[in-house]
């Protein structure tokens, strides 16, 4: 039988007793808990009895549900509010290079706020958190990365709070374990590295988009089918008497160049 041994500070820390944790927790005991290098905030939830404004504004709130495409948002999307609702929230507001971390529903949904519209001020919603940096040393792009890794995003899964919603506190956000943040110069080449995989990643997609949408064209090709052809004027199939097959030949195109698969 194999046996699990956990320093009593590792269950104080994490506030976890439960066996699965501890086991798949190992190789992580030299990491630090994340809330030496940020802190972590929450947004906050229209007040009861205020609603969303009916024109466009310079205030906005953002809500997961209107982003499609969270490395481009479309703050067009985005609900407007008041600038009297927006002197409520103002503490909630997050900014340009900031971490968002979602916390309700779908957990662990980490990106980098960015190209904010000048003049526009956006409030964040009570389903994330705010990650900030504590100093000049420690970059979002590198923590936002590290939030993503699978290690990390395995722990936000089993910290999770398993309700009709699922949740994920955030004194446990804080207490989520990362490996030592290395000097400014590791980080930025590390994002740098990152930076350029994703450009690659984006561009083998659209190639393989292209390509994809060139089978069709590559099959009709294969098969001699002439994809010009009138099809409502050509609406009979090829038909060949038996007595006129010569030379063994059943392919349609040996009789004919343009024919319609019927």
């Amino acid at each position: 039988m194999n046996r699990i041994k956990v320093h009593i500070s590792e269950v104080l820390s994490s506030q976890r007793m439960d066996v699965t944790y501890h086991k798949d927790n190992g190789g992580i005991n030299n990491f630090v808990p994340l809330s030496r290098y940020v802190d972590v905030k929450g947004g906050k939830r229209i007040p009861k009895g205020m609603s969303f404004a009916l024109e466009k504004t310079n205030y906005l709130y953002l809500r997961l549900s209107d982003i499609a495409d969270f490395e481009n948002i479309n703050y067009d999307d985005l609900k407007c509010i008041s600038e009297e609702l927006y002197n409520k929230l103002k503490r909630y507001e997050i900014k340009k290079n900031q971490i968002v971390f979602s916390i309700a529903g779908t957990i662990g949904r980490v990106f980098l706020i960015k190209n904010i519209p000048e003049g526009k001020h956006v409030i964040l919603t009570e389903n994330c958190a705010m990650l900030l940096p504590k100093n000049s040393e420690v970059l979002s792009d590198y923590v936002s990365i590290l939030l993503n890794c699978s290690f990390v995003q395995k722990q936000i899964e089993q910290n999770r709070i398993q309700t009709t919603i699922p949740k994920i506190g955030l004194d446990r956000i804080s207490k989520i374990q990362i490996p030592v943040i290395p000097s400014l110069s590791v980080q930025q080449k590390v994002i740098r590295v990152y930076q350029d995989a994703i450009r690659t990643k984006i561009q083998k997609e659209f190639e393989a988009k292209q390509l994809l949408n060139g089978i069709d064209k590559y099959l009709l090709k294969t098969l001699y089918i002439d994809e010009n052809i009138n099809r409502e004027e050509n609406k009979q199939p090829l038909t060949k008497k038996i007595s006129t097959i010569i030379g063994q030949r059943l392919d349609v195109s040996f009789y004919t160049d343009k024919f319609e698969m019927v």
